[in-house]
C-alpha cells in the first residue's frame, strides 16, 4: 500500500498508468469517446432524457432503450469521475450495450464537488435510487443491475447500502451489482488533489467507504457483485478491488474479482457500449444464470 503523499498522488492518478496513449491525452480522448457514444444512444435510441429528481444543475437522469418489454433487465449507470467531472450528457453511452442484451438503461446525474459535498453528492444518489426502484417496480423488470465506474463504484456501493434498509416489497429483484476500477477505501484520497475540490476530513472518508459498509450490502442476498479492474489500472486500484471483493466474500456475498487484460481504468469504461467487447462478455458470463 502507498504511504507518502507523493506515492499516493501517482497511485490515485489513473492516467498516469494509462500504456495505450501518452497519459497526457487519455482523460480528453476518454471524454471524446464516452460523448461520441452518448451522442450515438441518444440518436439511436427510444428515450426519455434529462428526467429532474432535484434542484441541482445534475440532478437528472435519463432513461434509454424505453422500446424493450416492461420486464426486461433494468441497468442503472452511475459515472465517475472523482466526483467533480463527468456528467449525465456524457453516461448514456453504455445504453448501446446495454440495449444490444434487451435492458433498459437509467443513467444517472449528480452535482459537483466543490459545489456540493461527498455527503450531498450520496443524499441525491439515494434520492434518486428509491425513483429508480419504483420504476422497476412499476415495470416489473425482473433484474435489476448496478454498474458503477471509479467514483461511481463507490456511489453503486453506497446506494445498495440504503436499498439495503428496504423490506422485500420496497424492492425488485436486484441481481448483480458491477464495480469497475472502482474506490472503496477513501482514506488515501486525503492526501491527494482529488481531495482539494471535494473537500473530506477523515470522518467524511469513513462515513462514505464501501468497505464500511459491506454489512449493510449483505441484506441484499440475491445480489452477486463483480468487481472489475483494469491490468493497466494502479497498484492501488488493484488492491483496493482485491480487498472489497474479498471483503464482500467474508460477509456471505456472492463476489469476484477480475483483472482484464490490457485494460486500463479509461477504456474499461468506454468498453460498456459495445455488447461484445471484453468486459461485456465477462459480465454476461457471470450473470446469465440472473438475467435469463
Amino acid at each position: 500500500m502507498a504511504s507518502s503523499a507523493a506515492d499516493l498522488e501517482q497511485q490515485y492518478s489513473p492516467s498516469a498508468w494509462v500504456q495505450r496513449v501518452a497519459p497526457s491525452e487519455v482523460v480528453r480522448l476518454f471524454a471524446e469517446a464516452v460523448t461520441a457514444a452518448a451522442q450515438r444512444a441518444r440518436a439511436s435510441l427510444p428515450c426519455e432524457l434529462d428526467i429532474r429528481y432535484g434542484d441541482g444543475p445534475e440532478q437528472r437522469y435519463s432513461v434509454l432503450g424505453t422500446n424493450v418489454p416492461d420486464d426486461a433487465p433494468l441497468a442503472v449507470f452511475i459515472h465517475g469521475g472523482y466526483w467533480q467531472e463527468m456528467d449525465l450528457a456524457s453516461s448514456d453511452g453504455v445504453a448501446l450495450g446495454f440495449h444490444r442484451l434487451g435492458w433498459r438503461t437509467v443513467t444517472v446525474g449528480y452535482d459537483l464537488a466543490p459545489a456540493v459535498t461527498l455527503d450531498e453528492i450520496v443524499a441525491q444518489v439515494r434520492t434518486v435510487g428509491r425513483r429508480i426502484l419504483q420504476m422497476a417496480l412499476d415495470l416489473r423488470s425482473r433484474a435489476v443491475l448496478l454498474f458503477g465506474h471509479s467514483a461511481g463504484a463507490q456511489l453503486v456501493a453506497m446506494l445498495l447500502a440504503d436499498w439495503s434498509t428496504l423490506g422485500d416489497s420496497e424492492r425488485p429483484p436486484i441481481v448483480a451489482a458491477v464495480h469497475i476500477s472502482g474506490v472503496f477505501d477513501l482514506e488515501p484520497l486525503l492526501h491527494t488533489s482529488v481531495n482539494e475540490k471535494v473537500g473530506m476530513d477523515g470522518a467524511c472518508a469513513q462515513r462514505n467507504s464501501p468497505m464500511r459498509h459491506v454489512g449493510a450490502v449483505t441484506r441484499i442476498s440475491r445480489a452477486r457483485h463483480l468487481v472489475l479492474v483494469g491490468e493497466h489500472d494502479s497498484p492501488e486500484f488493484r488492491r483496493q478491488a482485491r480487498e472489497y471483493a474479498s471483503a464482500l466474500k467474508d460477509a456471505k456475498c456472492d463476489a469476484t474479482c477480475h483483472i482484464l487484460p490490457t485494460r486500463d481504468h479509461f477504456d474499461m469504461c468506454e468498453a460498456l457500449a459495445d455488447a461484445d467487447s471484453d468486459v461485456m462478455k465477462l459480465v454476461k458470463e457471470n450473470l446469465k444464470d440472473l438475467i435469463n
